[in-house]
């Protein structure tokens, strides 16, 4: 099923401008309803900040300039959607962002986010941590790195980072659209025996032949640790412009204590993901 409603994040972060774009860039090539969400609560807040008071002061401060900064990137969305012909709607949040990107995200083939950036010691973006989204929108997440261009997405290589989970599985299924697209596209197993070949590689392969998309199965001898790193080197030493992966293979609990494929990966990103729960 092709991308027809295209949900994008937008909020007061430096990186707004960037999923923008890169929406309307997807909204054009798939014909696709835009969507924009713009959350009014601040993304940021000061270190120095301390106590409810102070807090409390702050954040109605920084509720009233997310406002203003609301209206005017309303009209540059609006205004880049009257030159290009897209079909689009503004809509507006104002509570925790990954709960308001969920409310609207029902509605949506395919929801575009940023990575967690943080520009200072005394400055740090809290809300949404992006490997939250997944666990909460219904479909697709697009997540991009932080300084990520409107360079087209899923046209060389997509490398997608198997497992046999049900969260790879539904990664791979709402990833066809960019499959389809794709000049190249490889399935990178990794496990830590090495006499412990996963074959649902090449089943998933199999599948995706049926479709018409021709898929390289790459088996590799990996540690669990080290699982994010490694796909991120495949996909960058073998020019990836997406990375396709399940969200939260294993509990969410372990997930936050120890750590993970996909905090790892959300962390570190290079190139766009798609990610699945």
């Amino acid at each position: 099923m092709p991308f027809k409603t295209i949900l994008v994040h937008l909020a007061d972060d430096p990186g707004h401008m960037q999923r923008l774009e890169t929406a309307i860039a997807l909204a054009h090539r798939f014909d696709a309803h835009l969507t924009a969400v713009y959350v009014e609560t601040p993304l940021s807040r000061p270190a120095a900040i301390a106590g409810r008071g102070a807090s409390l002061g702050f954040q109605a401060a920084a509720s009233e300039a997310a406002r203003k900064h609301a209206e005017k990137v309303e009209a540059e969305f609006r205004q880049r959607a009257d030159r290009s012909g897209l079909r689009v709607e503004w809509r507006m949040g104002g509570k925790e962002h990954a709960d308001a990107i969920a409310t609207h995200a029902f509605a949506a083939d395919l929801t575009i986010i940023s990575q967690l950036a943080i520009e200072n010691a005394d400055r740090r973006l809290a809300i949404p941590f992006p490997d939250d989204v997944p666990f909460v929108v219904p479909g697709p997440v697009l997540l991009l790195p932080q300084g990520w261009t409107d360079r087209p997405i899923a046209k060389k290589h997509v490398v997608i980072g198997w497992k046999p989970e049900k969260e790879a599985a539904r990664a791979v299924q709402w990833s066809l659209p960019f499959l389809l697209e794709a000049d190249q596209v490889s399935i990178l197993t990794l496990h830590p025996d090495k006499n412990d070949k996963i074959l649902h590689g090449t089943q998933v392969a199999n599948m995706l032949d049926r479709h018409g998309v021709k898929v390289n199965v790459v088996d590799e001898t990996c540690r669990d640790a080290d699982v994010g790193e490694r796909i991120h080197a495949f996909a960058s030493d073998n020019g990836g412009d997406l990375v396709v992966i399940g969200a939260y293979g294993h509990s969410r609990l372990r997930e936050i204590i120890l750590g993970g494929t996909t905090r790892h990966m959300c962390a570190r990103a290079q190139l766009p993901i798609l990610m699945a729960h």
